[in-house]
């Protein structure tokens, strides 16, 4: 009762004298349980049939969004990896590993957004192909009968195709 100045002279500062005397135990920062690694794996399991599935329907419809999200799904299995090994070593070594773990993850998902906008970038703006392919669709031009001159070609290329 003295820390609260119901029966002090002199007024109490408040909580803060209560919290100066407790003692912190700042050697583990958190403790990772078992049930970590249970949902690690599970996770990685899930991650690794949504790419099969997904990979065989990419090929199947040459399509860009199943395209980038296989290759988000591939990024997603090697977090998920990285994962389960940091929570292994934070239930096994140190609680430290959980923490880098989560340093590691987050990388990995900043380069992954760099490669999808790098592939969206390349389909949403035109490039115009180079002079070689250029040459190329003027020798089919010409190769066609009846077809005696070819000039100002214009063509763009858009994403992996060539247009």
């Amino acid at each position: 009762q003295a820390e609260d100045g119901i029966r002090d002279v002199e007024r109490s500062r408040g909580l803060g004298d209560v919290y100066k005397r407790q003692v912190l135990n700042i050697d583990k920062p958190h403790m990772v349980g078992g049930i970590g690694l249970v949902f690690a794996v599970f996770s990685t399991f899930t991650l690794i049939l949504s790419v099969l599935m997904f990979r065989m329907l990419s090929l199947k419809l040459k399509s860009l969004a199943l395209r980038a999200e296989v290759r988000h799904l591939r990024v997603d299995i090697l977090e998920s990896l990285l994962v389960l090994f940091g929570v292994l070593m934070a239930i096994v070594i140190n609680p430290m590993y959980d923490y880098i773990t989560a340093v590691a993850v987050i990388s990995l998902m900043i380069l992954g957004m760099v490669e999808n906008l790098r592939e969206v970038v390349e389909t949403l703006t035109y490039k115009v192909p180079s002079q070689q392919l250029l040459n190329k669709v003027k020798g089919i031009a010409l190769s066609v009968h009846g077809v005696k001159e070819c000039h100002s070609i214009r063509a763009r290329r858009l994403g992996a195709f060539k247009i």
